[in-house]
């Protein structure tokens, strides 16, 4: 069986296996699931994507012996029951997005397992260049090839190399759109790398660019137009492309999948409680819940099973993390049995009660077969969570 076949073959078989009775958006069927793939296949970026990975996945095959290619298989599938679950839950609507941005990031891993030398999927590649030749890759962003371009661009993602942001304006005239988003986001990404001087040049150049595609390159182009205006100490036009705090102070956005918290008064930035963690535990979306009066932000780390952890930052006291699990185990307590795969959290829906941040959690009680809502309470103050009660 080709790798292509292998691959589809295991996407619809761990769709059908793994889709929970009580998922947010309901079971799929077998039928459902190759339905699903199909329409997937139809945006060239998850495409291109899925075509890579079938790629770098025999690449690493191949340089395996026999024991470890049947643990690679297992840990593949592992990885595509865990990315089917977080499918099945997401709104329709949303899905394409979804399952693009995780392919990618396990392209990366599997890109660092083999970098490694290791059996196994490495973290996702730190903020350096021990590992790529950024010299090679640039010169492979001129390739007439949009493939090879795309490689390239991908493999400098995480590169902080200072010819960079002068290279991603460039790119924003690229033919390929993913190359053009990828290349707007980088720009923001490295706000702090281009001079006051050239910040007027490179918000033209966004602003020409989010001209020629749909909405996807415009939100990275509103993002990375207000780093660079806040970086001038100019105001930012459009608040929800960043998370920017109440008074104006902090701005919120992601790095590397990692919160980074800017100070417009001092102008300096800092990763916020996830700096040397594994990344797969947690990806940071870019939004933030803000006290409407005290310097405190609550965040949310989504993995590929869904939100997973949420992240209260406060001015002075730096980040505590509260696991999803947390929640559950208060829930077991009360004798209510769920599945975590069909419980959910949503930062959108949290509300401010003075010091206290009211979480709704939503869940499918099984012994009653009852859509159910918990309502928690966590005491920024004190950091302490508690049940207040079911309904």
């Amino acid at each position: 069986m080709s790798t292509k076949r292998l691959f589809h073959f295991l996407f619809v078989a761990a769709m059908s296996a793994s889709m929970c009775p009580t998922a947010s958006h309901g079971a799929l069927s077998s039928s459902q699931s190759e339905a699903l793939y199909q329409q997937l296949l139809k945006d060239p970026e998850f495409k291109a994507a899925d075509k890579e990975l079938s790629s770098v996945y025999t690449q690493v095959r191949q340089g395996l012996d026999a024991a470890a290619q049947l643990q690679l298989r297992d840990q593949q599938r592992q990885w595509l029951k865990m990315k089917d679950d977080a499918l099945s839950q997401s709104e329709p609507g949303k899905r394409t997005q979804l399952a693009l941005r995780l392919t990618l990031e396990r392209i990366r891993e599997l890109r660092g397992a083999a970098q490694a030398g290791t059996r196994g999927a490495a973290p996702v590649e730190k903020a350096d260049d021990k590992n790529v030749n950024v010299g090679a890759q640039l010169a492979k962003l001129k390739s007439p090839d949009p493939d090879a371009r795309l490689e390239a661009l991908r493999s400098l993602e995480y590169s902080l190399d200072p010819r960079l942001p002068e290279v991603m304006l460039g790119l924003l005239r690229d033919r390929g759109d993913t190359i053009r988003r990828v290349a707007a986001h980088g720009i923001g990404s490295r706000w702090w790398q281009i001079s006051k001087p050239q910040v007027n040049t490179f918000i033209a150049g966004l602003r020409e660019a989010e001209k020629t595609e749909g909405d996807n390159l415009t939100e990275e182009c509103h993002r990375s137009i207000n780093l660079l205006l806040q970086a001038v100490g100019k105001n930012i036009e459009f608040p929800d492309a960043v998370s920017v705090s109440p008074n104006g102070r902090w701005i919120i956005y992601d790095r590397l999948g990692t919160p980074c918290l800017v100070d417009v008064k001092g102008q300096t930035e800092e990763l916020l409680g996830w700096e040397g963690r594994d990344t797969r535990e947690g990806r940071f979306q870019g939004g933030a819940k803000w006290h409407p009066s005290t310097e405190i932000a609550v965040m949310d780390f989504s993995t590929r099973r869904g939100p997973a952890v949420i992240a209260v930052w406060i001015h002075g006291k730096g980040v505590k993390l509260i696991h999803k699990s947390e929640f559950l185990e208060m829930l077991e307590k009360r004798k209510l049995k769920m599945s975590s795969m069909s419980t959910s959290i949503d930062i959108q829906d949290m509300k401010w009660s003075g010091d206290k941040l009211l979480i709704p959690v939503s869940f499918e009680e099984l012994k009653r077969e009852k859509s159910m809502t918990a309502a928690f309470a966590l005491d920024v103050a004190r950091m302490t969570l508690t049940l207040d009660g079911v309904k």
